[in-house]
């Protein structure tokens, strides 16, 4: 009853394994590998499962490839710097997460909490509404 999609910004195909590739801009460079994956983790892991429930072979990694300015120059030139990083990706954890949030959003809607800033935040749209 839940659907699952994604898009790509990019494929890599070595030999008869797919690799997903998602392209990042930023101000500034990226942090160590661990925040790529805590950050981007899931969103690699989702297009490998989208891949591999599509009938492709998966590598177990997928590529994050940031580009930040290096250099900006007159009439809004921009040089990037181009900086990839690898991560180990899991279509198997990309299903746990789908099937959890499929599981919470069908489940009943927990009761407001006032420490809760997504609360608190509807509270104040409603209001405004």
């Amino acid at each position: 009853g839940a659907e699952l999609s994604g898009a790509l910004d990019d494929c890599l195909i070595d030999g008869d394994l797919y690799i997903p590739l998602d392209y990042k801009t930023r101000g500034y460079p990226p942090g160590p590998l661990e925040d790529s994956q805590r950050y981007y983790g899931t969103q690699l892991d989702t297009y490998s499962l989208l891949l591999w429930a599509s009938g492709h072979k998966i590598a177990p990694f997928a590529y994050l490839v940031y580009f930040f300015p290096k250099e900006v120059r007159e009439n809004g030139i921009v040089e990037f710097n181009i900086e990839p990083k690898k991560l180990d990706v899991s279509p198997k954890r990309a299903k746990e997460v789908f099937e959890a949030a499929v599981k919470c959003l069908k489940g009943p809607e927990p009761k407001q909490h006032g420490a809760c800033a997504f609360c608190n935040w509807q509270k104040t749209i409603a209001e405004f509404d």
